[in-house]
């Protein structure tokens, strides 16, 4: 009796632990990464906090801190409206200095797309118009509208557009990005102030 008690007690516990480490997987892709053409492309945005070095990339946890990192051209990053909850499937938003810093904000083995990186994707993808439909297709690739930190470090486009941060530089105080359209939900570029907060797709080296 007590061993039938014991035994019937484990698969109880048993059971728990599954259906808790279920209902706790994130909403997001199996795959770590997917090849689209000559490129391959990990399948979410980055949701890292320590540079490729190891050093800790500084959070900004309220507006002022996201300011003070700007004007200082200091490396940051935040979640979607300072929440937590957002960067389990968005991943965390940063500004360009943590992207342009020399510790390497891509992985081991990844880096951060350029321009003509970006222009490849979107021709592979069946061009300006039709990329974000294909890629959102795409296994796995997980291009999710999850919004941007934009100008006087407000919080925007949350479920409307999506803002990719790209490595090249405009100016002194603009760089590159790709964004989704509101309009009409082309896949094109643009430049913004590099104290905005964007996310950050890599691929592979």
């Amino acid at each position: 009796m007590k061993h039938t008690a014991s035994l019937l007690s484990s698969l109880i516990i048993s059971s728990v632990l599954l259906l808790i480490s279920c209902s706790s997987e994130p909403d997001r892709p199996l795959n770590e990464e997917v090849t689209i053409g000559s490129q391959t492309w990990m399948t979410q945005n980055l949701n890292v906090d320590r540079f490729r070095n190891g050093d800790l990339i500084p959070e900004a946890s309220d507006r002022d801190a996201w300011r003070e990192a700007g004007e200082n051209r200091e490396p940051a990053w935040t979640y979607y409206n300072e929440t937590s909850s957002f960067g389990e499937r968005h991943g965390k938003l940063y500004n360009w200095y943590a992207v342009n810093d020399p510790r390497g904000l891509a992985p081991e083995g990844w880096r951060i797309p350029g321009d003509a990186d970006w222009a490849l994707l979107t021709e592979n993808a069946g061009g300006k118009y039709a990329a974000f439909s294909e890629l959102t297709k795409m296994s796995g690739f997980a291009l999710l509208k999850g919004g941007y930190r934009g100008l006087n470090e407000i919080f925007n486009g949350m479920d409307n557009t999506v803002y990719l941060w790209s490595s090249s530089e405009i100016g002194e105080n603009h760089a590159s990005f790709r964004y989704l359209s509101r309009l009409d939900d082309s896949f094109t570029d643009g430049s913004l102030l590099k104290s905005s907060g964007m996310y950050v797709r890599v691929l592979r080296e």
